[in-house]
C-alpha cells in the first residue's frame, strides 16, 4: 500500500495488507518481504517483519516508513512478498507510486 505519490524529502508510509482467505486455518510462522524498485530497476530492500498467527478470515497489516529523500522523480513499485516458516513464497503482491521533484 502507497499513496499515488510523495514529494521530496518526505517519509513515505508504505505497508503490505495480509489477509488469510481461509475458513479454518490459522497460519504461523509467516514473514513479510519488501523492496521499492526505483525508476532505473535498481532494488531497495525493506526491512522484514514475522507475522504472529494468522487465524482464518484475519488481516493484518504490516507499515514500513521509507525515507524518499533526494531520490529520483518517476514511477516507483513497491513489491511484498508472505513467506512461510520454509521461505517459501506464499503470496506476492506490488503497487507503483510517483516521487514528485
Amino acid at each position: 500500500m502507497a499513496q499515488p505519490a510523495y514529494p521530496a524529502n518526505v517519509e513515505a508510509s508504505l505497508g503490505a495488507s495480509v489477509l488469510n482467505l481461509t475458513t479454518d486455518t490459522t497460519f504461523t510462522g509467516l514473514s513479510i518481504t519488501a523492496s521499492v524498485t526505483r525508476p532505473d530497476g535498481s532494488a531497495v530492500p525493506l526491512p522484514g517483519a514475522a507475522l504472529g498467527p494468522l487465524a482464518a478470515g484475519a488481516e493484518v497489516f504490516l507499515g514500513t516508513p521509507w525515507a524518499v529523500g533526494r531520490s529520483a522523480p518517476g514511477t516507483y513499485a513497491l513489491s511484498s512478498q508472505v513467506l512461510d516458516s520454509a521461505g517459501v513464497s506464499q503470496g506476492t503482491s506490488s503497487t507503483y507510486f510517483q516521487v514528485l521533484s
